[in-house]
């Protein structure tokens, strides 16, 4: 009896092993994806919603609007009519171009408030040397130099070439443009190179130029 019972037993074990699900291991991690960057923002094509020239990959945001009413990308290389009529720009100088390219953004067609339409002196026409855009019949003020009239009146319609480049702003901000019509003034061509900023202390004249955004009775300020 006893001899029955364990060889009953014996064989319900062995069953119960055979029977028994295999032990499961944990999955294997599989390769990691390498972590991608962000893009750089590209310059913004014709017909882009725009507040600054350097944001256009033309070099041009113009139209009716000034602070945070939004100009318009528009081609360098668009034709445009050649009247020249006077507009009110957005910092409150008038000046010229064509009724159907200003070239810039503008308060209002028309000569500003409380100047003659002919402005203190008359538009210069192409060639002349330049400060702004608004010395200039065409309504266009450009090539390499920030200094005094170091800019050339360009004429409206002018042939460019649709390649883009990068330009060194007088501003110290980059931005793209046809390589033979730059469309404003320029400190260089290829990209500005990015100032270090300065410490707590030093001198300054803008917030811009310190490490903490302050500047404080001529010496940047802690953040």
């Amino acid at each position: 009896m006893r001899l029955a019972l364990a060889a009953i037993s014996f064989i319900v074990v062995v069953a119960c092993i055979q029977t028994a699900p295999p032990p499961q291991t944990a999955p294997r991690p599989g390769p990691t994806q390498p972590e991608t960057l962000p893009e750089a923002e590209s310059p913004a094509p014709a017909g882009a919603a725009c507040l600054f020239a350097n944001e256009c990959a033309s070099g041009v945001c113009e139209g009716l609007g000034c602070g945070d009413i939004a100009g318009r990308c528009t081609a360098a290389d668009r034709t445009c009519t050649g009247d020249v009529v006077p507009y009110c720009s957005c910092d409150g100088k008038t000046f010229y171009g064509s009724s159907g390219c200003p070239n810039q953004r503008y308060a209002a067609k028309g000569a500003c408030e409380g100047q003659a339409s002919g402005g203190s002196s008359s538009p210069l026409p192409a060639g002349s040397a330049c400060d702004r855009n608004g010395d200039c019949t065409s309504g266009i003020c450009e090539g390499q130099g920030c200094g005094a009239k170091q800019g050339v009146c360009a004429q409206k319609q002018r042939r460019c070439t649709r390649d883009l480049v990068t330009y060194c702003g007088c501003d110290g901000q980059n931005f793209r443009a046809s390589s033979r019509c730059p469309g404003q003034r320029y400190s260089k061509r290829g990209a500005c190179e990015q100032a270090s900023k300065k410490p707590v202390g030093a001198s300054c004249d803008t917030g811009d130029q310190c490490d903490s955004g302050i500047c404080e009775g001529q010496g940047c300020g802690p953040g």
